[in-house]
């Protein structure tokens, strides 16, 4: 088939030919699980008949033209079942679309929302920035480690035809919906039906590598299996020392240098929490101390329809010494349903690499190695001003905990109607850095809950940063508010620091720098305890920060006198409006 014309199609809206074929199978059963395989078989049949030339089609007709287009037995055979099972919609349907549309359906079709089942699908824009960042080669060996639906693939092949090309996938349903879509545009790769740890055949490598297996496994999913199909001892004795709890990302990581020539370059698409959960550590040091590591990129949120979690793009290669390190974040296009990267956002990323900007930097292993492996971007990137006459957070406040969670039903329960001496405080109740006035009762507490009580004038300030939630609590004698665990409870050393000097700091422009300078993760920023405590806050004299919360509370007396009146005129507005519905009623 024409190369530049499959490329073409691309740009053809097939939305109409989706969005009919999906209601079809939605009126046919409320089961989905088949959905996407079934789907795109439909799309191959109607296809088969437009391309064959052949009206008014009957049931022999259609089988007869599978078998003599499709050489792949399990594929023919997979399309004669879905063809009877559907056969009167598909011959309603013959030749009422064009092959064009059909066909660019079954190469592009990322409309619905596969990703609840197994057809998890990587998005094409991220295809092309990743095979911008391979530089595929003429003559290159390409594999694509759980390939899927084989988005990937298809996409590399368009951008260079000259390599070789194959696709590694488990999951036979989806080998099919991929043998399917290879079959359909002639596409001359391979597709190796078989476990990514398995040992691979003739001990073949690759010179680019990419893998997006999703986000968010654990090292308990694979580990067992790991532990039977894996040869090389290193690799087997660092897994031994590994939590079962671990993100397994790094494990799949392990797997692509196996398979990767020394000269070579692989990509993985990893859960944001991978590059500083704790329970990583040891594989992050695996890969530092042997220079594996060459790039890490913060991809935008929102790229994917499957997962809302933080999502980092690394890139792999041998004997490095330092590593680009690349905030993405906002370097994207917003589309209806995702975003997506134009043309013009990829090139913005790839001029960061190898420089220092607003976003990037380039940090030598190092700096990694003291920094404890630590391998999120915005770590090093963005760093605030070097202040002068500071100290550590840690070394200004006597303690600093979480809130305690309660559960969603549990709550519920404690919540009291009347008046008690506890109250609760969630994120919700605080806006623009006021408490709100009435805080919910609850009924009682658990002893141990008196741990996770805010003391007068305490601050407190919101785990995830975006957005900041940061107020200094004022609590009346004889009662008690609980805080939950969204917050830090920072206890302030009032001989060292103003809490409402506090407060303000975090609310600057310097301190929210810093808190976003500390925090992981692109889609929820949360910053850690460790890193609060180790927080520089500028000292200005304590006379000083004594006068700042003087005017400060002043001005917040005033505010809330002034909320006071208006509450005060909305009531006396409501009365009005329902004396006058009460003449109107006389009226009538």
């Amino acid at each position: 088939m024409d190369f530049k014309h499959l490329v073409s199609l691309r740009d053809i809206d097939f939305s109409d030919v989706s969005r009919e074929i999906h209601n079809y199978l939605r009126e046919q059963s409320s089961d989905y699980s088949d959905d996407p395989l079934t789907h795109a078989a439909i799309a191959a049949i109607l296809y088969l008949i437009n391309d064959s030339n052949v009206s008014g089609v009957s049931k022999v007709d259609i089988s007869d033209i599978i078998k003599s287009r499709i050489k792949e037995e399990s594929v023919s055979y997979y399309l004669s079942e879905i063809a009877e099972r559907h056969e009167q919609f598909i011959t309603e349907k013959a030749n009422m679309y064009p092959s064009d549309k059909l066909l660019a359906l079954l190469l592009y079709d990322d409309q619905w929302d596969f990703s609840k089942s197994s057809y998890y699908n990587t998005p094409d824009t991220l295809c092309d920035l990743v095979c911008a960042l391979l530089d595929i080669d003429q003559g290159d060996k390409v594999a694509d480690f759980g390939c899927g639906r084989g988005n990937f693939l298809i996409n590399a092949y368009f951008k260079n035809p000259h390599a070789t090309y194959t696709g590694i996938e488990i999951n036979g349903k989806v080998s099919t919906y991929l043998a399917l879509r290879k079959s359909l545009a002639e596409i001359p790769f391979d597709v190796e039906h078989t476990d990514i740890f398995a040992q691979p055949k003739n001990n073949s490598k690759y010179d680019k590598i990419f893998c997006d297996c999703g986000v968010g496994v654990r090292m308990s999913d694979l580990k067992m299996s790991i532990a039977q199909i894996v040869q090389d001892p290193t690799i087997k004795d660092v897994l031994s020392k590994v939590s079962y709890n671990a993100s397994g990302e790094w494990a799949y990581a392990l797997a692509i240098l196996q398979r990767l020539e020394k000269h070579g370059r692989a990509i993985e698409i990893m859960g944001g929490g991978s590059t500083f959960n704790e329970l990583d550590r040891p594989l992050r040091k695996y890969f530092i101390d042997r220079g594996y590591i060459e790039s890490i990129i913060i991809l935008p949120g929102k790229l994917f329809s499957s997962t809302a979690i933080s999502a980092v793009l690394i890139v792999f290669s041998h004997n490095n010494k330092t590593i680009n390190m690349i905030d993405a974040t906002e370097m994207h296009s917003k589309g209806r349903r995702n975003n997506y990267f134009s043309k013009e956002n990829i090139e913005e990323i790839l001029s960061l690499i190898g420089r220092s900007s607003r976003y990037s930097t380039v940090v030598p292993y190092e700096k990694v190695i003291e920094e404890d492996y630590q391998l999120f971007p915005r770590r090093y990137i963005d760093i605030a001003p070097e202040i002068k006459n500071g100290a550590p957070l840690g070394k200004l406040v006597k303690e600093i905990k979480r809130g305690i969670h309660i559960r969603a039903n549990l709550l519920d329960e404690l919540i009291s109607t009347v008046e008690t001496d506890v109250q609760y405080l969630a994120l919700k109740d605080i806006d623009d850095g006021f408490v709100a006035e009435k805080l919910p009762y609850l009924k009682q507490i658990e002893p141990n809950w008196n741990d996770y009580c805010i003391e007068d004038r305490n601050v407190v300030l919101s785990k995830n940063i975006a957005p900041l939630k940061v107020a200094v609590v004022n609590v009346p004698n004889g009662k008690k508010i609980v805080a939950s665990d969204n917050f830090y409870i920072i206890r302030v050393d009032e001989s060292k620091l103003n809490p409402y000097y506090l407060k303000a700091f975090f609310e600057s422009a310097l301190g929210k720098a810093m808190l976003k300078n500390a925090s992981v993760g692109s889609v929820l920023q949360t910053i850690s305890l460790g890193d609060l405590k180790a927080m520089i806050i500028p000292t200005i004299p304590l006379e000083e920060q004594k006068k700042f919360e003087q005017h400060y509370t002043a001005i917040i007396d005033e505010i809330k006198l002034l909320n006071r009146k208006i509450d005060k005129s909305k009531t006396d507005l409501r009365e009005l409006i329902n004396q006058f519905n009460e003449e109107v009623s006389q009226w009538r």
